[in-house]
């Protein structure tokens, strides 16, 4: 019964804490993993679902209102988060298992 609680638990603190939208060009912010917000936000799940048509292995970047991900198929894609539309896409020359980083306007 314990075990179950603790579950339900862990459950309700992951879905109510906040998710603090962050302008981080690398996986949790910077090259040393250490990036965390305390502030609240006002992100939303599910204002829009965009099919990247195939798996993601890796982590997604954003930056301004643009993320970048790259799918297992070797896509590369920036996507309009506000919209969910497709800016642009590349395909790369190989099955993608990593994260895209950005620096200012460059990918």
């Amino acid at each position: 019964m314990k075990k179950k609680i603790l579950i339900i638990l862990l459950i309700l603190a992951l879905c109510i804490s906040p998710v603090a939208s962050a302008e981080w060009d690398f996986f949790q912010g910077d090259i040393h993993h250490t990036g965390y917000h305390k502030d609240s936000s006002d992100f939303v799940t599910n204002l829009w679902i965009f099919n990247m048509e195939s798996p993601i292995i890796g982590s997604l970047a954003i930056n301004g209102s643009n993320m970048y991900v790259a799918s297992e198929n070797g896509l590369l894609k920036c996507i309009d988060m506000s919209e969910g539309s497709e800016k642009w896409s590349v395909e790369l020359d190989n099955k993608t298992l990593a994260s895209p980083v950005t620096d200012n306007e460059t990918v």
